[in-house]
């Protein structure tokens, strides 16, 4: 039985039985819970190892703040770009710098030279990180030691799932390489640089292209399972939601496009370009846009939830952790939103003005 089949039976027996299928939260309006100054331009992305959050700053910072309430827990020189996960914390500077944080008091724990220049933040799985830009390179997270290196230039994350690695090329080449030895096994070609990182959904992956193009490959030969033709640039990774594939495209829409086959299923207006991709919240999905605009949809069906204007530009994409949003600005300061989670009440329709009891008909 295939998954769009099973999904259309589960809404069938829901619709019999009577049972209505829960909405999503309304997000909205937000409660400010902190907003703290980090001193200097915030340079994207966050990160927490969900107890603290890690901002990097231009002016060569990186700060460690509580989760819960923003204190700044401690300081360190360095300059460059954030990840983390689990208890790794990664700095990756722009000249190919690596060093693995302690995410509880900022001291280095070790230092590398990838030989890789670039801006792209290093991407964490598990006992392995991986370092893209100018080439591509891996090092164990315990101790540094380089496991391996390949000379192609990256312009996505790389994405780690099992045994594969995938990576964006500068040449418009999508590559699925072996995660132990960076050997590639296949390629697929687009016509433009790879910006967005694909996103791993059971046995395919979801692509959006600068080629204007969403795609649905297969994980373990490359090859297209379908594609739809779109009007802009895609820069950001998309996500699945239950029948859903979501993207975000520089024509200002939110997609959401079949998983399985990639039939339109609906579209919703952007105010402006993206700054981030699709974030899963529950079964909301949120986008933040330039310049300071951040706006929620439903992700079964594309209504429209609501949105909030931050008191700045935003800075870095948003991240969700539990109930709270966490968005830098350009004013340096990163601010904690806590998002509305009582179910989202479609507002009922106003009466007209002065309107009195309507004539009945005669029979």
């Amino acid at each position: 039985m295939t998954k769009r089949l099973a999904i259309g039976l589960i809404a069938a027996v829901c619709v019999a039985c009577g049972v209505k299928l829960a909405p999503p939260p309304a997000l909205f309006p937000v409660t400010n819970v902190w907003k703290v100054g980090v001193g200097g331009t915030i340079e994207p992305p966050l990160a927490t190892d969900g107890q603290r959050l890690f901002v990097a700053t231009r002016d060569g910072s990186v700060v460690g703040l509580a989760l819960e309430t923003g204190k700044e827990l401690w300081r360190v020189r360095g300059r460059g770009h954030v990840s983390a996960a689990g208890a790794v914390l990664v700095l990756r500077e722009d000249t190919g710098r690596v060093r693995r944080l302690d995410p509880a008091s900022g001291a280095d724990m070790w230092r590398a030279m990838s030989g890789v220049e670039g801006a792209l933040p290093a991407a964490i799985d598990g006992d392995t990180l991986f370092v893209a830009g100018s080439g591509l390179a891996a090092f164990s997270t315990d101790r540094g030691e380089k496991l391996w290196s390949a000379p192609e230039s990256i312009t996505s994350l790389p994405v780690a799932s099992g045994r594969w690695l995938f990576t964006g090329e500068e040449d418009g080449t999508v590559r699925g390489r072996e995660r132990a030895s960076g050997v590639p096994r296949w390629s697929f070609a687009t016509r433009g640089p790879v910006r967005a990182p694909v996103s791993v959904d059971g046995d395919r992956l979801l692509l959006g292209t600068t080629d204007g193009r969403l795609l649905g490959l297969r994980l373990e030969k490359g090859t297209s399972r379908w594609r739809w033709k779109i009007g802009a640039d895609v820069l950001d990774a998309g996500l699945a939601f239950e029948d859903n594939a979501l993207f975000v495209s520089y024509d200002n829409v939110l997609y959401a496009v079949g998983r399985g086959n990639g039939h339109l299923h609906w579209r919703g207006s952007l105010p402006s370009r993206p700054l981030s991709g699709p974030i899963l919240t529950g079964s909301a999905v949120i986008v933040a846009c330039q310049e300071n605009d951040i706006l929620g949809f439903d992700a079964r069906t594309g209504a429209r939830l609501g949105a909030l204007q931050t008191a700045a530009e935003i800075r870095t994409p948003p991240l969700v952790v539990g109930d709270r949003l966490y968005v830098g600005l350009r004013d340096r300061s990163v601010v904690a939103l806590a998002l509305n989670q009582a179910p989202f009440a479609p507002p009922s329709p106003t009466p007209p003005p002065n309107a009195g009891p309507q004539p009945q008909r005669k029979p």
